[in-house]
């Protein structure tokens, strides 16, 4: 009596290594307070380096406060083109771009 064996090797299945899933690294905030227009004080809490991320420059980037300026005109859906790279102005870049101009006291009433 003879036993025939499948070639166990060629059967067996592969065994494939689960995906590695990026480290998420946790954005710090950030608590400012501001007065609005009628005088009040309003707390106002944003991710800290949110604006970087989203023009896609490093955390030690310093914006100046032409650059500022001039992209909080650009329309919502329109193209900035700033290192090299594309970015479509969306409302969230719009809110960013009003918060650094504030934070950096371009909106001062004179």
């Amino acid at each position: 009596m003879m036993l025939v064996y499948k070639n166990m090797y060629s059967q067996r299945k592969q065994k494939t290594k689960p995906a590695k899933q990026k480290k998420q690294r946790k954005q710090k905030t950030e608590t400012v307070e501001l007065r609005n227009e009628e005088g009040k004080k309003e707390k106002v809490t944003f991710k800290k380096g949110g604006l970087h991320r989203s023009m896609k420059v490093p955390d030690s980037y310093k914006f100046r406060k032409t650059q500022i300026k001039r992209w909080k005109e650009v329309p919502v859906g329109n193209t900035i083109t700033f290192k090299g790279n594309k970015i479509k102005v969306t409302t969230r870049i719009a809110k960013q771009l009003d918060l650094a101009a504030t934070l950096m006291g371009l909106n001062k009433k004179k």
